[in-house]
């Protein structure tokens, strides 16, 4: 395995718009499991304080959007 990324082009253009794809991909999937996590969190409180099933409900759709599996 080369210890350089690798680009199919060699311009400089290119390699900018491939970290920066990459970067801005990375930097919305952190965002993308942080706000699951506070979204999980607040339904498990709310499952506690009120007895409803809103974090078996979140945890579905959660599945749903990560896997593409459809509703049972």
């Amino acid at each position: 395995m080369p210890p350089q990324p690798v680009f199919l082009e060699s311009g400089l253009r290119y390699r900018v718009r491939v970290f920066a794809g990459d970067f801005v991909e990375f930097t919305l999937g952190l965002l993308y499991y942080v706000a699951l996590g506070t979204l999980g969190l607040a339904a498990v409180a709310l499952d506690s304080v009120l007895r409803t099933r809103l974090y078996d409900a979140f945890i579905a759709l959660v599945e749903r959007i990560d896997h593409g599996k459809s509703p049972s």
